[in-house]
């Protein structure tokens, strides 16, 4: 009877042990998947230099080209035959069932998942034919899930540090969040400095 007492703990030591092996396992199988996967194309046409572009994208509008993405090269696209085209100004929402292609579009537009037919123009430049650094560093998605960030207001609005105060500042109130911190320009700068 004792033996058999012992039994039950030791079940559940093999079962508790077995479960932590698995989880850290998906470690491991994300290594391997990161190893096999293939680095983001940088090739850069000469047309289009960082210099002539400094102003890209002025008016925001947005062409889909009988476009067509896949997540993995030889697997049935996540995106086929899309051709619409974005006004500048114009609001546009995207909407459908889970699995429906949503998030792969907002991606598109990042080149995270590269192109297997057509193409994506923003203001009449090809996006396949810009750097994907200076891109992505024009292009912005907000995400549909709330989250917040370590660190101050100015840390999330401009991480790189490329804007003043007063330009942040500027952004806040036309945003109509200002108000949500307080009246006066004086607390929202203590804000975006202090992150209080």
């Amino acid at each position: 009877m004792s033996y058999l007492l012992q039994v039950s703990s030791y079940l559940t030591s093999t079962v508790l042990l077995q479960t932590q092996v698995e989880s850290e396992m998906v470690s491991v199988e994300r290594i391997f998947s990161l190893c096999d996967s293939m680095p983001e194309s940088t090739t850069v046409s000469n047309d289009f230099s960082h210099k002539s572009l400094q102003e890209w994208p002025s008016l925001g509008k947005i062409s889909f080209n009988n476009y067509s993405a896949s997540y993995k090269p030889n697997s049935s696209p996540s995106l086929m035959d899309i051709t619409l085209e974005i006004h500048e100004g114009e609001k546009l929402a995207v909407v459908g069932r889970t699995g429906a292609g949503k998030s792969s579009f907002a991606l598109a537009m990042l080149r995270i998942i590269e192109t297997t037919r057509g193409k994506i123009e923003v203001d009449n430049i090809d996006i396949s034919k810009v750097d994907i650094d200076f891109l992505r560093s024009k292009i912005t998605v907000i995400p549909q899930d709330c989250q917040a960030f370590s660190g101050s207001v100015r840390d999330n609005l401009d991480p790189d540090g490329n804007y003043n105060d007063a330009k942040l500042l500027h952004v806040i109130e036309a945003s109509c969040f200002s108000h949500g911190f307080a009246d006066s320009v004086e607390a929202l700068c203590w804000i975006l400095v202090d992150g209080g």
